[in-house]
């Protein structure tokens, strides 16, 4: 079983691996031989997905206020 640390470690040094999370990510997890249980999976993806949130907010008020 992996850790979030080693997620997290991917996440820094792996564009692919960000890229592929954002879209799928227990394709991501598999192909990086990654393995989460249900609730450190579950935090995350929580984590992963406010992230996008907030960046696709920053590029949308960066829009607004042109």
């Amino acid at each position: 079983m992996s850790s979030l640390e080693d997620v997290y470690e991917q996440w820094q040094n792996n564009a692919e691996f960000r890229a592929q999370f954002k879209i799928n990510p227990e394709e991501a997890l598999k192909k990086a031989n990654l393995e989460l249980n249900a609730d450190d999976f579950s935090k995350i993806n929580v984590l992963i997905n406010r992230k996008n949130q907030d960046s696709e907010n920053d590029e949308l008020d960066g829009r607004i206020s042109k």
